[in-house]
């Protein structure tokens, strides 16, 4: 599990700028452990057995569908609710025997829904932050102030910091919230959607404080929506569902497309973002129901596709219980990168390169073997026409019917005539309505 200190290795091998030195290099102890949690709330069961550790300069993100105990599993961890058994450990001590003001010096709790007097000023409600810090009867000084300003800065509050409240966007008081966060200089982040009413931009941005601070040796646990957006930012997921755990570990480990189906009940194409490096999750549609009397290996279903054209409906085929296959597909075709995320056979070819004799028998053989065939709607050039070509092999055809063929042909004519040939012989279906199509007309063959 990464460490400040690994952080601040990677940075450097990366030629990134230095990681700042972590406020707590004098304590490596672990600062909080879940541990056996079981939490009950109006008689039913909502955490049920949830382990886990969070470890200084590391990102949890808890993910899990709605009702699964995100909330209550943060809300635990802050102390803010008892356990019926297991419990909460910060620093090796059960967090409610903790004293109060310990407490919130060393866990700062930024809550899904928060409130505060609307007449209260942005920056003296990030000021509120530093209470834990001050005597009975002490008052905020300028150490303090410095220290809510700077808090401010980083959240991009400043310039609505005398502005009260009730005068500023539900976005910008999530904003003010977590610079009252940061004011209190925690040594524990817990975060229930942090993101939450917040802009593309503030998204981005609030995620890169809190892995600042984490890269500064703080410990954070976030409850995530944004399933991309927490494989982006956090070192590690916990899946809840139903108050149990799915699966805890690398968001690679963790967003899969049986994990995926199994705790939000949808189907997914999980892909490598380029650019990060780290999972994004490509929803397809709710699950279906593959459980239709058949084997999975009932119906093989051949896509002819290309270009993204045909990705989608792998999965969604694939999920119904259809054994798919798909054409000849390039080196970085967006079908071909699904095709593997899911397993499916196809045949590889060589990028921006015309189908070989031998790429295109490889083809016909699948069409053949294929209970039906789909041409999908993607772009047809020279290279890949062959693959128009061979679905004049398909006992049982369909052709997606939502883009007019003349709108994608770019063989300066040369594809009309095998398409016209294809629609002679084939059902012209629309996208949405190729699954029901398809188990219609093969269920009836098969009786």
């Amino acid at each position: 599990m990464p460490t400040s200190s690994n952080r601040a290795e990677a940075r450097r091998a990366t030629g990134g700028p230095p990681a700042p030195a972590s406020r707590f290099q004098d304590d490596p102890a672990l600062p909080i452990r879940v541990k056996d949690l079981r939490v009950v709330l109006g008689g039913a069961p909502v955490v049920d057995g949830v382990s886990c550790t969070v470890q200084s300069g590391e990102l949890l993100g808890i993910i899990g569908p709605n009702g699964s105990g995100k909330t209550t599993l943060l809300r635990t961890m802050a102390g803010l609710l008892s356990p019926v058994s297991g419990d909460v450990y910060l620093n090796g001590a059960p967090v409610r025997s903790t004293p109060l003001t310990a407490r919130a010096r060393a866990i700062a709790y930024l809550p899904q829904r928060g409130e505060h007097g609307h007449w209260f000023t942005a920056l003296e409600a990030v000021l509120m932050g530093r209470y834990p810090h001050l005597g009975r009867f002490q008052v905020e000084g300028r150490r303090d102030r410095e220290i809510a300003l700077d808090a401010m800065a980083r959240t991009e509050t400043q310039r609505f910091a005398a502005r009260k409240l009730g005068e500023i966007s539900g976005g910008e008081f999530q904003r003010v919230l977590l610079a009252r966060t940061l004011a209190q200089t925690p040594r524990i982040l817990l975060l229930d959607e942090p993101t939450a009413s917040l802009d593309l931009k503030h998204q981005l941005t609030m995620m890169a404080v809190v892995q600042a601070e984490v890269t500064n040796g703080v410990a954070a646990v976030a409850v995530m929506h944004d399933l991309s957006l927490a494989a982006r930012f956090c070192d590690r997921l916990l899946l809840l569902k139903s108050g149990r755990v799915v699966a805890d570990g690398k968001p690679g480990d963790v967003l899969t497309a049986q994990h995926l189906r199994d705790a939000f009940e949808v189907d997914a194409v999980v892909v490598t973002d380029p650019l990060t490096g780290r999972p994004r999750v490509v929803l397809v549609g709710p699950a279906v129901d593959g459980r239709s009397g058949r084997t999975r290996d009932g119906f093989r279903v051949h896509l002819i596709c290309g270009a993204g054209s045909g990705r989608f409906l792998m999965q969604t085929l694939a999920s119904a219980g259809h054994t798919v296959s798909a054409s000849v597909l390039g080196d970085g075709d967006i079908d071909r990168e699904a095709a593997d995320q899911l397993g499916l056979e196809y045949v590889p070819s060589p990028p921006f390169s015309p189908i070989s004799a031998e790429s295109h028998a490889r083809h016909v053989g699948l069409v053949r073997r294929a209970d039906c065939v789909l041409v999908c709607d993607m772009p047809v050039g020279v290279n890949n026409l062959a693959n128009l070509e061979a679905a004049a092999e398909a006992r049982r055809l369909y052709l997606l019917a939502d883009h007019p063929f003349h709108e994608r042909d770019h063989t300066a004519g040369a594809a009309a005539p095998v398409f016209a040939r294809l629609e002679q012989r084939g059902t012209k279906v629309l996208a949405g309505e190729v699954a029901a199509a398809i188990e219609r007309d093969l269920a009836a063959q098969s009786t």
